[in-house]
């Protein structure tokens, strides 16, 4: 597995770990062959590149420094800080507009 930038992503190119969006969905499967369809939605959404496997690679593995599980569930508890924090701010600003 190697790390490719998104402007050298190539149809065909096969990704090597799960692709999640930044509501914490899953957007692509490990082992799809990319397209230009999800090349443009990878570039599109800003992504720094993608995880790939192929001839060069497929002897090479990166370890994950956290788990998945452990990140989804940091961006979940942070996504809820501050949506708490928003409706606190909404609460406040109804209180004091009366």
């Amino acid at each position: 597995m190697r790390f490719v930038p998104a402007s050298c992503l190539k149809p065909g190119m096969l990704l090597s770990q799960d692709l999640y969006g930044f509501k914490n969905e899953l957007l692509l499967c490990k082992g799809v062959a990319l397209s230009d369809i999800e090349i443009n939605r990878i570039k599109k959404l800003k992504y720094q590149g993608a995880y790939i496997t192929d001839d060069i690679s497929k002897e090479i593995d990166v370890p994950s420094l956290i788990s998945t599980t452990l990140k989804n569930n940091t961006v979940r508890a942070i996504k809820d800080i501050f949506a708490q924090i928003e409706d606190d701010r909404k609460t406040a600003d109804a209180t004091y507009s009366k």
